[in-house]
């Protein structure tokens, strides 16, 4: 979501019952989790393909994606 917090939260005010924001909040601190767990696994995949230095150089093939050279 592009917008802020503080502008979702004025956004729902008033036209969200409190058990619908409160299922929200819940929703979003699960999204934000969810996102640290990836970021974590992200962290130890990029420091397991280290050694492998050859993918930096297929990283400057035009069209070949981070995702293509690790595979």
């Amino acid at each position: 979501m592009a917008a802020s917090r503080q502008t979702l939260s004025e956004a729902l005010q008033g036209r969200v019952p409190a058990h619908h924001r409160f299922l929200l909040k819940q929703h979003l601190q699960t999204i934000e989790h969810l996102e640290q767990v990836v970021a974590e696994f992200e962290a130890r995949i990029e420091a397991a393909l280290q050694p492998f230095q050859a993918i930096e150089q297929l990283l400057t093939i035009p069209a070949v994606s981070k995702t293509a050279a690790h595979v």
